[in-house]
């Protein structure tokens, strides 16, 4: 029936058995547990991992789809994820369009992707702060991110605190939008979206995003200033 047993060391062993409890019911459950010939119970298992012991799996399908594929799901749902926000996000500027100065969003959305997107490639393929995912699920949600979701974010942001009549609801979108912006780098890198090791990258990267969504107060007012003196 299955065809290979094999030693793995526990960290191994145990990352492989979650993906397919998750694949199979997104926990451990008796079905599954049916299925795998284990030495000890969950618990015990969990235990030979912390200790650092080795143990053997055995009877685990090397044809089982769900095992196989599993990699293949976790990229999938990320990239589910993110086409998902762009959604979101295109839905509710397409909601508040008659609310919004064309021009003012137009150039807000152009600027942010044209800094983001080159900005991004030349620190991570030029400098080498950080590598750019190679998997192509992860490559094609880092572009979302950085030509779609971040500026679009941020311009949608820029135009609600214009429309803002209140201070707190002016910090209120400030605070929202910085909420979004560190859990979306938090999340990339989480996700390996973006792979770095020294988390003081992290926080660099965060402040560049910070910064760029700042730079767009600026840029709205001498955009305006610009068109009253034209």
């Amino acid at each position: 029936m299955y065809r290979w047993e094999m030693l793995f060391w526990p960290n191994k062993t145990f990352h492989a058995l979650m993906r397919f409890m998750s694949c199979l019911g997104g926990k451990p459950n008796m079905r599954a547990y049916s299925r795998l010939n284990v030495y000890g119970s969950w618990r015990a298992m969990e235990e030979l991992y912390r200790e650092g012991k080795v143990f053997h799996l055995h009877n685990f399908p090397s044809n089982d789809p769900c095992y196989e594929q599993s990699d293949y799901c976790e990229d999938t749902m990320i990239i589910s994820l993110y086409v998902s926000l762009c959604w979101v996000l295109v839905a509710t500027s397409i909601a508040l369009k008659s609310k919004f100065s064309n021009r003012e969003f137009s150039i807000i959305y152009l600027l942010v992707a044209f800094i983001d997107t080159n900005l991004y490639y030349l620190f991570g393929e030029t400098f080498h702060v950080f590598e750019i995912s190679k998997n192509p699920w992860n490559y094609v949600s880092f572009s979302l991110i950085q030509s779609i979701i971040i500026p679009l974010f941020i311009a949608i942001m820029i135009n609600l605190w214009r429309l803002a009549s209140s201070v707190p609801a002016k910090v209120g979108v400030q605070v929202g939008a910085i909420i979004f912006i560190v859990g979306m780098e938090t999340l990339s890198f989480l996700l390996k979206i973006v792979i770095y090791s020294d988390l003081t990258v992290l926080c660099w990267l965060i402040a560049y995003r910070l910064v760029l969504f700042y730079l767009q107060f600026v840029t709205i007012r001498f955009f305006r200033r610009m068109c009253s003196h034209s």
